[in-house]
């Protein structure tokens, strides 16, 4: 995208073909947003992706899924939206202001959104979503981050701080030793 007034937020590779790049625009930084582009030869030539997005999207995440990387998720100030071919078609999966996004690196069928409603979870890459705010201050969720085993989702609420949940599949916490404690509780009981 060489000579377009606009600010590039968001830069992915493709897991599996890294001369397949994407740029998300941001209109938060720049004049305007300008959607989401494509180069396939390592950024000599970009193709902007339109169909199904906003043209002027302003573009906060891009999660490309790691084993299957023709299926892409963008998270914009006006929604979320899906592709299952490399971005040629766009569908809109959620209605929404998404602040960012993050799939679970241990399975990554599960993604985790950040919105002006919480934190959103899909277990089938975007077909469907649930608000899993529970526990949470209201507030804009600006970042999520998901550690290496898919075990701790953390968000950033605005003004209010970081978070973290364990998630349930976490059924036995560590022991230790040294201070009786069990991370991710109090004491432990006898």
């Amino acid at each position: 995208p060489r000579h377009v007034e606009t600010a590039i937020r968001v830069i992915k590779l493709d897991p599996q073909n890294s001369e397949v790049v994407y740029l998300g625009t941001s209109a938060t930084e720049s004049v305007q947003g300008n959607g989401i582009w494509k180069s396939a030869d390592g950024g000599e030539t970009w193709n902007r992706l339109l169909p199904g997005i906003p043209e002027d999207a302003s573009v906060n995440a891009i999660v490309i899924h790691p084993t299957e990387p023709n299926r892409l998720l963008v998270a914009t100030e006006t929604g979320v939206y899906r592709s299952l071919d490399q971005g040629l078609d766009w569908e809109t999966v959620v209605n929404l202001q998404a602040l960012d996004m993050e799939h679970d690196p241990s399975n990554p069928e599960v993604v985790y959104l950040g919105s002006q409603q919480g934190v959103m979870m899909s277990t089938d890459f975007g077909s469907s979503w649930e608000n899993v705010s529970t526990g949470l201050p209201d507030g804009d969720i600006t970042t999520i981050a998901v550690n290496c085993n898919g075990t701790a989702v953390y968000a950033g609420v605005r003004e209010q701080g970081l978070f973290a949940a364990i998630a349930n599949s976490v059924s036995q916490v560590p022991l230790d030793t040294t201070t009786d404690v069990e991370y991710g509780s109090s004491v432990r009981n006898r």
